[in-house]
């Protein structure tokens, strides 16, 4: 099970911080081709809310887009996230964009970062982000898993029990906290990956489409699920933003 942990941040991470001294903090201060990209993701995230809208996900089936954004409350105005951060690019650009339309939507935030206990870095890492949150002004919480004894209790591979540790403690923070979702920072390449493992395993349709944008059964959505990992990588260098680089991914 996860537990509370406050790392120490290493020589390393605080020499070279995940965001640079004057990123702005408002998104009409931003650049204009990250602010366009804020806004996609944005007009991406109201589609999905919109189009699964139901009393139960706390958004009127009866709302429509349109309209001056500017002039009228945003149809998911109140809704409470809870983001996974990892620090690495993909959920860096999570927390950034959400942060930056937060105001614009009404949405209010909560980030939950889980270090697995995998790497020497790993507490760093999570300290850091962890601080990357409070610079922000994104509460947060971290905590520690010790997935390689999960693995070993659950008889499956390491990337198997992070996944678990990662979900359950995703939940366990969004009913903590009383939000309505979870934001997991899954991209277009990751989708195209799902897709083909599928279609190895001889899935059918409609299975064969792959993760959805928005998951009632739990509680999850994927803002950047048609967003193309080139376009993230050229919006976070854009601002100067350096993500934490985990070489198990590669």
């Amino acid at each position: 099970m996860p537990h509370s942990h406050t790392p120490h941040a290493s020589p390393a991470l605080t020499a070279r911080p995940l965001l640079p001294q004057r990123l702005p903090l408002r998104l009409q201060d931003l650049p204009p081709t990250a602010a366009r990209f804020c806004l996609r993701v944005g007009d991406f995230l109201t589609g999905e809310l919109l189009r699964g809208a139901t009393p139960d996900n706390g958004i009127p089936g009866h709302a429509q887009p349109g309209g001056a954004a500017e002039a009228q409350p945003s149809p998911v105005s109140g809704l409470r996230l809870v983001i996974g951060v990892s620090g690495g690019a993909d959920s860096l650009c999570l927390l950034l964009v959400l942060r930056w339309l937060a105001p614009r939507l009404g949405l209010r935030l909560h980030a939950a970062v889980l270090d697995h206990g995998l790497r020497p870095e790993s507490a760093d890492e999570a300290r850091a982000v962890a601080a990357l949150c409070r610079r922000l002004g994104v509460p947060c919480r971290a905590e520690r898993a010790d997935v390689s004894d999960l693995a070993t209790r659950e008889c499956c591979g390491l990337e198997d029990a992070g996944r678990r540790a990662r979900y359950a403690f995703f939940e366990a923070e969004r009913q903590r906290t009383g939000a309505d979702w979870t934001c997991t920072a899954h991209q277009a390449d990751d989708l195209c990956e799902d897709v083909l493992l599928r279609l190895v395993r001889g899935t059918g349709w409609p299975g064969l489409g792959g993760m959805a944008a928005m998951d009632p059964a739990r509680r999850i959505l994927r803002p950047l699920l048609t967003t193309e990992r080139r376009d993230i990588d050229a919006f976070l260098a854009d601002l100067g933003v350096q993500p934490v680089r985990d070489p198990s991914n590669a």
